[in-house]
């Protein structure tokens, strides 16, 4: 026998210790193709869509081991059990059973969502339902659309959509619904195996997960007519392919028959939420719903009749000033207000208040405080904007002077109307008869024209305010036709979160946004059915919907506008037309709630 040399014996050992075929055997090979594939079904127990189903559960394999995330959103039952269904993984399979008994020759779907993927990558099955009958027929019908924020239409996910066949006042309070499916990303959301009933239709935010409205805390929609389903379940439809979230045409191409909007009720039970003093002169009642009411309010030491009263818009905050020479340090008193009792009815009831002098706010200043603000783009809608720090009392307006200088450098007084704003007495603007483009405002104000509850007075000011060169920047111009009553028209930016300028136009009237930068907008009009120059949400015992909102869009569909150039657009918009449909899908960037 011939003997190994050293050196090849040597190197033998070493490729034997090292080599990666020969290393530890449970450690898979470093390198290759990334799994991108989705678990393949191999075979379900029952079968797909199977009728007389009296089993309690339901067995799904896969031809790999898998795991289950996200469960308490993505996976559930419609119509839905008062207790939850139970998923688990049994190796290559998926369980799930069922807490209570089925209904007879009922057709059931169990919502899988993205929640089986495989066990290494992550890759998912999915979206993926499962349907079967405990009867003798597989109802067919479905029920699909979209679920949006009513007031910034963007969509909303994870959203709870539900069919009720029986309807009445408190059904979607206490009933669970006949049938339900839950929004994706983008707010769509496909009920399955209905029957041609008429069905109340509702969307609720369930944050509590019991399938019911909770008035509190929730947001909800609703159908104002009962809709009855006419689509037929079609195996290669969109509604229930299974399609890449990001294929943003195949996700447009999926069958709407409805949009609902979603909207927060405004609470109905009212109490006296909070009360507080910030200042020595002023102090506030915070209520728990809108259109608060106080018959009465008596403080000791204090006369009644110095009480100057204001309410913030909805009317849930009443705030008080004392103009009482002297006050005492401590306030106490009694506030008679209506309230809800124990039947939710409003009825008279009385609460006792103390108030402490505040001591952190104390605002010792022997002077008046203002701050007046101007924007330069914004100054010939909003005017010159003045907040008093406390309350003014005194007001010699014709002490205060506007002007401008002229071509030949001449000054010339500008006469100007000084507007007390709605809601709160601290706020006012001045706003001149009329603003002359690129010229240069001087605003002087002497000492002591304003004095407030204290009796301090106000120190000399002056504030400059240039306005823009017109032919330098763009603007948009709106023409409405065809409405009824007023409009609220938002300039937004192109991320439609932050809104840039509001103007009101009434019906067949004509809105403005001058001086505009380089830019892409996007232009929110929203019904004003009332008047009041702000969005209302709507009500669901009174089946009131929201007001309605949609986006203005170019004849090529789209909703962002282009300013370059010193561009100045005009367009004519039918609010008929405008109103009379469904808000289109907005791509989804992120859900806002």
């Amino acid at each position: 026998m011939k003997k190994i040399p050293l050196i090849l014996l040597l190197i033998c050992i070493g490729y034997a210790l090292f080599s990666p075929s020969c290393a530890n055997t449970t450690t898979p090979p470093s390198g290759g193709r990334k799994d991108t594939l989705p678990p393949i079904l191999v075979r379900t127990t029952p079968t797909y869509n199977s009728v007389n189903f009296s089993g309690k559960r339901i067995d799904i394999k896969f031809n790999e081991y898998i795991k289950l995330t996200d469960i308490t959103n993505q996976i559930y039952l419609s119509p839905p059990q008062a207790k939850r269904l139970k998923a688990e993984v049994r190796g290559k399979s998926v369980v799930v059973t069922f807490p209570a008994p089925l209904d007879t020759n009922a057709t059931y779907t169990v919502y899988f969502g993205n929640s089986i993927v495989d066990n290494n990558e992550g890759n998912p099955y999915g979206p993926y339902t499962f349907s079967f009958s405990t009867g003798s027929v597989i109802d067919s019908l479905l029920f699909s659309g979209y679920v949006v924020d009513a007031k910034t239409l963007l969509p909303l996910d994870n959203i709870s959509v539900m069919l009720h066949t029986q309807e009445s006042d408190t059904t979607i309070y206490k009933t669970l619904p006949r049938a339900m499916a839950k929004t994706d990303l983008w707010g769509y959301f496909a009920v399955l195996n209905l029957k041609e009933l008429p069905y109340g239709v509702f969307a609720v935010e369930d944050v509590n997960r019991n399938n019911r409205y909770d008035d509190n805390n929730e947001m909800v929609a609703f159908l104002e007519e009962p809709f009855i389903p006419k689509a037929v379940m079609v195996a290669d439809s969109f509604a229930l392919e299974r399609i890449d979230p990001k294929d943003t045409l195949k996700m447009l191409a999926r069958p709407v028959e409805r949009t609902l909007y979603l909207f927060k009720e405004a609470p109905k039970r009212q109490v006296l939420r909070e009360k507080a003093r910030p200042h020595p002169r002023h102090f506030y009642f915070t209520f728990s719903a809108p259109l608060a009411q106080i018959n009465s309010i008596e403080i000791d030491g204090v006369d009644s009749l110095s009480l100057i009263c204001e309410h913030s818009f909805r009317k849930d905050t009443i705030r008080y000033w004392i103009t009482d020479s002297h006050i005492p340090d401590t306030l106490k008193g009694v506030v008679n207000y209506m309230k809800t009792d124990s039947l939710n009815a409003l009825s008279p009831g009385e609460e006792k208040f103390t108030l402490l002098l505040p001591k952190e706010n104390q605002d010792t200043s022997k002077v008046l405080k203002i701050n007046v603000t101007s924007q330069p783009e914004f100054v010939e809608q909003k005017g010159i904007l003045f907040s008093f720090h406390a309350y003014p009392v005194e007001l010699k307006i014709d002490s205060v002077f506007l002007s401008y200088k002229g071509a030949r450098d001449e000054v010339i007084k500008v006469p100007f109307s000084f507007l007390k704003d709605s809601l709160d007495g601290c706020k006012y603007s001045l706003m001149p008869e009329k603003w002359v483009p690129a010229a240069s405002y001087d605003l002087n104000i002497p000492r002591n024209v304003f004095k407030d509850v204290y009796g301090r007075g106000n120190d000399s000011l002056v504030h400059k305010v240039t306005l823009p060169e017109a032919d330098q920047k763009g603007s948009i111009t709106l023409k409405f036709e065809g409405g009824i009553g007023m409009y609220i028209v938002e300039l937004l930016d192109k991320t439609r979160e932050k809104v840039l300028r509001t103007v009101h136009i009434p019906s067949d009237g004509k809105g403005v946004f001058p001086y505009l930068a380089d830019g892409e907008y996007v232009i929110r009009i929203t019904e004003d059915s009332n008047g009041n120059g702000v969005w209302d949400t709507g009500s669901l015992d009174q089946r009131i919907p929201p007001e309605r909102v949609r986006f203005f869009r170019l004849s090529n569909g789209v909703d962002l506008i282009e300013i370059k150039n010193m561009l100045e657009l005009e367009q004519n918009i039918e609010i008929e037309e405008l109103f009379n449909y469904d808000a289109r899908p907005i791509v989804p960037t992120k859900t806002k709630r």
